[in-house]
């Protein structure tokens, strides 16, 4: 009789735990075990979280196993039984997944393996903030032959007792064992030997959210991207990947309002965000967490150099950075929160002058005429300076809204900016202004 490789599913909501867990499982478990991930977004960020211990793992991304992956699903397991013939085999469903037809796959097309047990990873301080269990969430919860109520280091013990019950009351079957960070005894997770049998499917699963996702090389101001995830969940339930700060790499977790970091290895930026209607938002978002890169907060105030004004030295790499730094440092003698500036609406405009400095003080004029003329507050999006035989030419796109004053909390009123020790000069590392704020 052919020996049937055993097959575990980890399954639960977005966030709720489950690489932590298949990183605690890697870490303590001796056997050799084979990883399948399938994720939801473009990037494949957990699999670069569990890369590098020896395991074997085929990734399934940019959908749902549950359904569209369902036979490149049998071909990865197939292949790995084949090639390294693990001891065990662990699949991580994406959180987006519904795994009852999953479960009925595996039982009834792929004879290479056996369902061991269905491990479902719940997020009790998500479930305590967003008590509404929607479909998908149920049917993580009644098919699994065990619970991990995660998290509860961050609920109250009457609130976890609470939890209990209620995933009690939707699965009566399997224990709950609560835990924290998915520290878990291994052994309980594997040996399940799971008896019931998963009925076909009868419904067309049809994900609750959407992503998108954002790669770069630039380096973020941490302080300015704590801002940013601090506002994060007014439209993004989930959000994970890696960030770099002039400190290094970190490993960013964003889940139900709540986000950490972790130093970690990877190089380059590479975030995925989750949400309901999340593409509708997505502009706006990435163009508050690209207003943290390095390059677009480089300035500082000069409170010794004008007293009833406001002065401020601006610094570039090259001189689209520098004019960026320059119109930032600009608003944000207006506005203390530059986060706070959602880009609702463009302006584009064209300026030429022979000489550096006037382009510069010509630029920054504009975003005054803006705010003047139609109370629009603007940040730079795109600025491409080019020199030639007139002196320079500079084209530029804007986005921003108009002034609300319940949200963009104001310091003062820029009238214009002067000539008055209005500087232009290539420096060692690059360029540098300094210009002065008549208020």
């Amino acid at each position: 009789m052919e020996v049937r490789t055993p097959i575990t599913v980890i399954t639960g909501p977005l966030g709720s735990g489950k690489t932590t867990l298949l990183r605690h499982i890697l870490d303590s478990v001796s056997g050799k075990i084979a990883i399948l991930m399938n994720e939801f977004g473009e990037i494949a960020i957990d699999s670069q979280i569990i890369e590098g211990k020896n395991i074997r793992m085929t990734e399934l991304g940019g959908g749902c196993v549950c359904c569209s992956l369902a036979g490149e699903f049998e071909a990865a397991v197939n292949e790995i039984i084949e090639t390294i013939k693990p001891d065990a085999i662990v699949l991580e469903t994406t959180g987006v997944a519904e795994p009852d037809a999953l479960v009925f796959d595996i039982q009834e097309e792929l004879t290479s393996v056996r369902l061991d047990g269905v491990v479902s990873a719940i997020d009790a301080d998500g479930l305590v903030k967003y008590p509404q269990i929607g479909h998908t969430t149920r049917m993580q919860i009644e098919g699994a032959d065990l619970i991990l109520l995660n998290k509860v280091d961050l609920v109250t013990e009457p609130q976890r007792r609470e939890l209990e019950a209620k995933l009690q009351e939707i699965n009566d079957v399997a224990p709950i064992i609560p835990t924290e960070r998915c520290q878990v005894d291994p052994n309980l997770l594997f040996g399940i030997d799971r008896n019931r049998i998963q009925p076909p499917p009868h419904h067309v699963h049809q994900p609750e959210f959407d992503s998108f996702s954002y790669r770069g090389e630039a380096v973020f101001n941490r302080q300015c991207f704590a801002e940013f995830a601090d506002r994060l969940d007014r439209e993004v339930y989930r959000a994970k990947g890696f960030i770099q700060f002039p400190e290094g790499t970190f490993l960013f977790n964003f889940v139900a309002g709540r986000w950490e970091l972790e130093p970690f290895s990877p190089q380059g930026t590479q975030l995925v965000f989750i949400g309901k209607q999340l593409r509708d938002r997505q502009t706006e978002i990435i163009h508050r967490l690209t207003a943290c890169e390095q390059s677009s907060m480089s300035y500082e105030f000069l409170e010794e150099m004008a007293t009833a004004d406001i002065a401020f030295r601006a610094v570039g790499e090259d001189l689209e950075s520098l004019f960026k730094s320059a119109w930032n440092a600009t608003m944000n003698a207006m506005i203390e929160n530059l986060q706070a500036i959602s880009p609702q609406e463009t302006r584009s405009f064209s300026l030429e002058n022979e000489a550096l400095d006037m382009l510069l003080f010509n630029f920054l004029q504009e975003l005054i005429y803006y705010k003047d003329s139609e109370q629009l507050l603007l940040r730079p999006q795109q600025v491409k300076i080019e020199e030639n035989a007139g002196g320079y030419h500079l084209q530029a796109v804007t986005a921003g809204e108009t002034l609300d004053r319940d949200r963009h909390e104001q310091r003062v009123d820029v009238k214009a900016v002067t000539l008055h020790q209005f500087e232009v000069k290539k420096t060692d590392t690059g360029w540098m202004a300094i210009a002065i704020l008549d208020i």
